[in-house]
């Protein structure tokens, strides 16, 4: 599993992906928003998706765990997600290629590193969606993943 990431990280060159800003800015910023507002992954072709989220798991582990680290005075190199399902709909389903895509690649080059996966505002499409999901993650990251079936406002009381 090692050398099939380091594989991967040097076949896709992710040491210098936070180098490479997604052309043109205007599509950049319209990934980033969607990605903020929830699955609402339909203002750009599917690789500008995944770029953006390897983007931003490197951005964690080099710099959001080491800034963490140091501030705490302690080793920080765990996390949890939190995905908002406001907004989904079941067109949504078309989606499952880049979900699939983003777990297959938490699960093979960033493992451990999410501790939990809160789901949270998840409209009634969502049942549907995350059966034909679920069955294409490892049995690991299935216990990860908590679906909280109340709306949630706020915070999850996560300090």
């Amino acid at each position: 599993m090692l050398i099939d990431c380091i594989n991967w990280r040097m076949e896709n060159k992710i040491d210098t992906i936070l180098i490479r800003p997604i052309a043109p800015a205007e599509l950049y910023k319209a990934v980033r928003d969607s990605q903020l507002l929830g699955f609402t992954y339909d203002k750009s072709p599917v690789d500008y998706y995944v770029q953006s989220h390897i983007q931003i798991n490197e951005y964690r582990d080099r710099v959001v765990f080491p800034q963490a680290t140091k501030k705490y005075g302690r080793y920080i190199g765990t996390c949890l997600k939190v995905f908002d399902m406001t907004g989904l709909k079941l067109s949504a389903v078309s989606q499952i290629k880049l979900l699939t895509t983003i777990a297959t690649i938490h699960d093979l080059n960033y493992p451990e590193i999410v501790v939990t996966y809160y789901v949270v505002n998840t409209p009634y499409a969502f049942s549907k969606l995350w059966m034909i999901v679920k069955k294409l993650l490892q049995e690991e990251t299935q216990r990860k993943i908590q679906v909280l079936k109340e709306k949630v406002q706020g915070h999850l009381g996560v300090p």
